[in-house]
């Protein structure tokens, strides 16, 4: 997990496209495929770095192209990641100090390669993500406090339903 420290104080907003290596039959992944989906990912950069080269045109790359089913209808994008959502590699690019809007590259994960436009900084700070995500989680745990309380139990106890949500 990615510990935040001072320079981090904005979410960030990335698009990127993923290639994941293809798995055999019995769940591995060969050097072949890997190998594989690092020379499409590559291939891909270098159409994208050929052509335009702008974030629409990636975009429009990360639509056809990417195999990450969270990102594909939004041209790859990803609004206000926080330090910590993401894997180590995807993040150590997005809150690296010197990065700039408009940077790129391709980075290698656990789940394959990234090929990656950074966008910016949002206009969320980390701090006010954290205080907004820590009052949404209290009024969700007040909301089903409030459902359990109202629940009509009969014979059955209600010791099965509650939950701590911390």
């Amino acid at each position: 997990v990615y510990a935040p420290n001072a320079a981090v104080r904005y979410c960030v907003n990335v698009r990127h496209i993923l290639i994941q290596p293809t798995a055999a039959e019995d769940g591995t992944i060969s050097d072949a495929a890997c190998a594989a989906a690092e020379s499409q990912a590559q291939s891909i950069y270098d159409e994208w770095m050929a052509g335009a080269a702008t974030e629409e045109s990636f975009a429009e790359l990360a639509t056809a192209n990417t195999q990450d089913p969270g990102s594909q209808t939004t041209g790859g994008l990803y609004e206000e990641v926080y330090p910590g959502q993401m894997v180590e590699k995807f993040e150590d690019l997005c809150y690296d100090v010197n990065r700039k809007a408009g940077d790129h590259g391709i980075v290698e994960s656990t789940y394959g390669y990234h090929i990656m436009f950074f966008v910016g900084d949002s206009d969320v700070t980390y701090r006010d993500f954290m205080i907004k995500a820590e009052l949404r989680a209290d009024e969700l745990e007040e909301w089903l406090d409030d459902l359990v309380e109202k629940l009509d139990y009969g014979l059955v106890s209600k010791k099965h339903v509650e939950m701590d949500m911390r």
